[in-house]
């Protein structure tokens, strides 16, 4: 059984895209000076994937451990990701680059939801 969200399947690919650009428009904004929304990316249920663990995913896969691991990875890549928002719409822009960083906890935040995605995908194609 294919995730769905609103009588469609989730699209997994796309979630993981979704969540990556987040770097691309942090450090945009930083560059341009421009202030990000800092309700869409500090709050959990407002991204398609947030919606979807909400609704039908928890509906659905709830009680699988990696939906679990999916639902704490993505809460705290969003309030990480709210942090650094702060920092750019407070102008103060060392701060927020210093913690996008190359390597540093936010790479870490996308890469545990992108983990998580994709083994709850292969669990639920039975892969995992």
């Amino acid at each position: 059984m294919k995730p769905v969200e609103n009588g469609r399947a989730m699209d997994f690919a796309f979630a993981i895209t979704e969540h990556v650009k987040w770097k691309v428009k942090f450090r945009e904004a930083i560059a341009l000076r421009q202030k990000v929304d800092l309700d869409a990316i500090g709050r959990n249920d407002q991204c398609e994937l947030g919606r979807w663990l909400q609704s039908h995913g928890r509906e659905h896969y709830g009680a699988n451990p990696k939906f679990a691991a999916l639902v704490a990875a993505h809460d705290d890549f969003h309030r990480y990701a709210g942090d650094i928002a702060t920092e750019i719409n407070g102008g103060n822009y060392p701060r927020a680059s210093a913690l996008i960083g190359e390597w540093g906890e936010y790479g870490g935040q996308s890469t545990a939801v992108i983990n998580a995605l994709s083994e709850l995908e292969q669990a639920i194609a039975g892969l995992g």
